[in-house]
């Protein structure tokens, strides 16, 4: 019969909730500034006095860009306000989580230089496992990584 696993359980309280999406909101403030920006560029209104310095795309993108600033702010505003509203409406849950420890697997034997495998190249030439006689001392065995 195998080994019983260990079974542990937990309670955890999780609020769930609901949040806007800001970038969505920003990027439509934007491009309803963008919007208003062609709607007053393309009104019949004489300006000739107001804008005789400026071309119709000159003023075109000055109005696009204070305008899609003003629609972005007023975005993160809107979204800002119903995450706040929202944040009200949050439930609480309590879920239960229920973990099984397993036996780990047996740890690996560990080598004289501390490597996972016992019987490692650099044991083996150490010990002469390779059937060669060990170095002498003073001698260097030569390794497989330098170039004689």
């Amino acid at each position: 019969m195998s080994d019983p696993d260990i079974r542990m359980t937990d309670d955890v309280d999780v609020v769930v909730r609901r949040t806007p999406r800001f970038g969505t909101f920003l990027l439509l403030g934007v491009l309803l500034g963008f919007i208003a920006a062609g709607v007053l560029v393309v009104l019949p209104v004489d300006t000739s006095v107001l804008t005789s310095d400026y071309s119709l795309g000159a003023t075109m993108a000055l109005l696009m860009l204070l305008l899609g600033l003003v629609g972005a702010a007023l975005g993160l505003s809107v979204a800002l306000i119903l995450d706040r509203v929202n944040a009200k409406r949050a439930r609480t849950y309590t879920v239960r989580g229920e973990y099984v420890a397993r036996k780990a697997p047996a740890a690996p034997e560990f080598g004289e230089n501390g490597n996972a495998a016992a019987a490692s190249a650099d044991d083996r030439t150490a010990d002469g496992a390779d059937g060669s006689a060990p170095a002498a001392d003073g001698e260097q065995e030569p390794n497989g990584d330098v170039e004689q």
